[in-house]
């Protein structure tokens, strides 16, 4: 009997560069597009799925044809911090890292492996945790390492809008940067683990950046058994970061709860000085780093803020679990983040939202263009890895792509 997984396994493990389509056609509309997902190669000997070697797989589209490639970023060259390190309680491991934290925390790495692509300048770059970052190149349409990048410190795994990158560097007095060299005047006396994202308003007014509630510490609670991670899930309030751009100052603004904000979905101006924030919402997000997704609560919430009175006006709770989010038109598209796979859509005018069963395995974020989903599915208990086209609107597969088996990544990234 012919096993199909053997003869899937054989393509992806001889000639792993090999363009394989197993069902459907490309799109022509596709042509000149690239896909890029980030994430790890392997986390067998981690503790977290947050760690292992950064990988970046990339799909571009050629005369209607795929041509896959991936590569490796290095991470002998510097400091790393992976969350294993804590997790495993190597203490004499970490206690020989403190004195990079003391030297320079701009050489540091934080060991997330959630490399991600970004285009900044005409150039693209592979990007982490607020680390520096490493060039990419494209020949004949293949990924290629460069060099790390010489005119740019450090750069987030998102931009604040097109042309404009920012970072962030804990335990900096100033920790926030843009275009690597503005620093903004943002001086927290708790600072969060992470401030991941960050957008531009559309008038070009405010940067709004996330303020999640999850900070270093509790280390006597850690020191002690009691918990994996020194992380305290309640450093903060939740809440944003607001740059007034043209005057330079920088406020914060924060809502009556804990939750981690990592992303902004959109964000729409209402009227002067009033904007709407769509965002997800993250609960108990300490425990799904070494639990699993079950224990992962999400809230897409919309929250209006006047930057007039400076104050949260109104926090309406959608109930729809969603994230990883980008916009098409007036729907807001993302992904459920579950063990059995679904595409979501919220329609910021009308508030009505579906959810479309979609084909494959672990997905993570879902790209919208032109009434198509594309996404990367892993399957097989993590040992086959497919890129799926499928149609918007009934979730049927225009084509599904054979692609190097690795692990789940994080974000998926999309140029047209």
């Amino acid at each position: 009997m012919i096993n199909f997984r053997q003869i899937i396994l054989f393509f992806i493990n001889i000639i792993p560069s090999t363009s394989v389509i197993i069902s459907g056609k490309i799109p022509t509309s596709l042509n000149g597009k690239k896909i890029l997902l980030n994430g790890p190669t392997s986390n067998t000997n981690y503790a977290t799925e947050f760690d292992g070697t950064g990988t970046i797989t990339s799909v571009v589209f050629e005369n209607n044809e795929p041509i896959i490639s991936t590569v490796e970023i290095p991470s002998d060259t510097e400091m790393v911090f992976p969350l294993s390190d804590f997790i495993q309680r190597d203490y004499l491991k970490l206690i020989m890292k403190l004195p990079w934290i003391l030297m320079s925390t701009k050489h540091i790495q934080s060991g997330t492996r959630n490399t991600a692509v970004q285009k900044f300048n005409n150039k693209y770059y592979a990007v982490e945790e607020s680390c520096k970052p490493i060039k990419l190149e494209f020949d004949n349409n293949r990924i290629k390492l460069s060099e790390k990048s010489i005119s740019i410190d450090r750069m987030a795994a998102h931009m604040l809008d097109k042309n404009t990158i920012f970072s962030y560097t804990a335990f900096d007095k100033y920790p926030l940067r843009i275009n690597n060299t503005q620093t903004i005047p943002w001086s927290p006396i708790k600072q969060p683990a992470f401030v991941h994202d960050g957008r531009t308003t559309d008038d070009n007014k405010y940067h709004i950046f996330t303020l999640t509630s999850t900070g270093l510490g509790c280390f006597a609670e850690y020191l002690n058994n009691d918990i994996d991670i020194p992380f305290d899930p309640k450093l903060n309030k939740a809440g944003w970061i607001i740059h007034d751009i043209e005057k330079n100052e920088c406020k914060e603004l924060f809502m009556n709860e804990y939750a981690d904000l990592f992303h902004i979905a959109h964000i729409e101006h209402i009227f002067k000085g009033i904007y709407k924030i769509y965002a997800p919402f993250i609960y108990g997000f300490n425990e799904w780093i070494y639990n699993g997704v079950d224990n992962l609560e999400i809230k897409l919430k919309e929250i209006i803020i006047d930057l007039n009175k400076f104050k949260v006006l109104d926090i309406t709770n959608t109930d729809i679990r969603m994230d990883f989010i980008n916009k098409l038109g007036n729907e807001l598209i993302g992904c459920s983040i579950t063990k059995k796979p679904y595409a979501i859509f919220y329609n910021i005018l009308s508030k009505n939202f579906r959810k479309l069963k979609i084909p494959g395995g672990i997905v993570r974020e879902i790209i919208p263009f032109k009434r198509m989903l594309l996404y990367f599915s892993h399957e097989l208990n993590n040992t086959i890895t497919y890129l799926y086209i499928i149609c918007m609107e009934t979730g049927d597969i225009i084509s599904k792509i054979l692609v190097p088996n690795r692990q789940p990544g994080f974000h998926t990234t999309f140029f047209d």
